[in-house]
């Protein structure tokens, strides 16, 4: 059965963030991906347009009465795509909806993010956070949207497995400035000489401006990744320099 053209109106309409956030639904696409959200339970899925071959690959699933799947010709899947090369199913989710009170109950290890802005850089992030078992990541009101196509496509599956919250640093701190916080810098202290508590939260700053000084006046603890003298960059990329705090602070 062919889509109509207002499905396809609809669905392609999904690209935009005023049209996500108005149906509370996001996007996924591509063979692994929608694996990803068909093999977990912490997002719902609405429904899967996908082309024959992906259908009788994976047949069973037609039987598993909790998935609307609805088969579609490679055209309309390229017309209902965000991506440059369609990847034989896409997938419409459900936005979780994590409030900001389960936000302020931090364990273990949290991630803050301070205005990011790249999309890439997110879904990296998220990546790195996945990898090291962190289960929470929250953002400040800033920081790019995470159902943003690009970002959601650069977890590669880890946007399933990490809770995602928005609260600003600010109502974060008055809540429980009894936890540990450590804001990633240019010139602070040597991460792999800072003593690390086990309840604490890492800030992760915007890519060009780093940590913004308003968190800066709240947090003491300030580390940097110190750089041998042989070094020439004169700053690492948001995600990387996350993926190695994140790797001290894991064994510590």
């Amino acid at each position: 059965m062919s889509l109509t053209t207002s499905q396809i109106k609809f669905l392609s309409s999904l690209g935009q963030k005023k049209f996500r956030n108005s149906h509370s639904l996001f996007t996924v696409e591509g063979v692994k991906m929608v694996e990803e959200a068909i093999n977990q339970s912490k997002i719902s899925i609405d429904s899967i347009y996908a082309t024959s071959d992906w259908i009788g690959r994976n047949g069973f699933l037609m039987n598993d009465a909790s998935l609307k799947i609805i088969e579609i010709k490679e055209k309309e899947l390229s017309r209902i795509s965000n991506l440059k090369n369609p990847n034989q199913v896409f997938c419409v989710c459900e936005q979780p909806n994590h409030s900001a009170g389960k936000a302020l109950i931090v364990n273990d290890l949290t991630l803050y993010l301070d205005r990011i802005k790249d999309p890439g850089n997110l879904g990296t992030i998220l990546r790195v956070a996945d990898w090291f078992g962190i289960k929470q990541v929250i953002f400040s009101p800033e920081t790019v949207e995470v159902f943003n196509p690009k970002v959601v496509q650069s977890t590669m599956g880890a946007i399933f497995r990490v809770d995602i919250f928005h609260i600003s640093f600010e109502k974060l701190f008055e809540s429980q400035s009894n936890l540990n916080y450590y804001a990633a810098v240019m010139n602070g202290t040597n991460v792999f000489k800072t003593k690390k508590e086990k309840n604490s939260v890492i800030i992760i700053g915007n890519e060009s401006h780093g940590v913004s000084d308003e968190i800066l006046k709240l947090v003491k603890n300030k580390v940097s990744i110190p750089a041998p003298k042989t070094g020439g960059s004169e700053s690492l990329n948001a995600a990387v320099a996350t993926g190695i705090i994140c790797s001290v602070f894991r064994n510590i």
